[in-house]
């Protein structure tokens, strides 16, 4: 028989949704941040990110929707995480306070990543698809209530 998960039913609670997010995002960090052991820039970030869920729990999935998602839809679709390696952000954060701090914790951070084994980008392709899938829901389910 097969095990019933929250979205078996085809119905969609935006709190599950939400929770099922965030839940992924941060297992997505601890499993970077285990990749890359010696990089500090991960935890720092990911207790910044914490700090963020904590006072805003919608934030991060809105975010990951809009800024992620829409402009990359095509490239995470095809799996191309290489692409995020090689980019150049600064026309993406020019318009963001601390844009210059927030590139330099990007550097810091896909810089050991581009060295993992195709094992690991595999891995870290399927968070980042998965994490689209779940913004797109929630994102669909936010935009139904208004």
């Amino acid at each position: 028989m097969a095990s019933k998960t929250p979205f078996s039913s085809g119905t969609f609670d935006k709190s599950t949704v939400l929770k099922s997010f965030n839940n992924h995002f941060f297992g997505f960090l601890d499993e970077v941040s285990r990749m890359i052991p010696d990089n500090q820039e991960v935890p720092i970030a990911r207790n910044s990110f914490d700090m963020i869920r904590k006072t805003n729990p919608t934030s991060i999935a809105k975010a990951w929707y809009l800024f992620v998602y829409k402009p990359y839809e095509e490239v995470i679709a095809q799996g191309n995480i290489m692409f995020f390696f090689d980019k150049d952000y600064s026309g993406d954060l020019q318009n963001l306070a601390n844009s210059s701090n927030i590139m330099e914790m990007i550097d810091k951070i896909r810089e050991p990543l581009k060295n993992l084994s195709p094992e690991n980008i595999a891995n870290s392709t399927k968070f980042i698809q998965n994490l689209c899938k779940l913004s797109v829901l929630y994102y669909s389910l936010t935009e139904k209530r208004t």
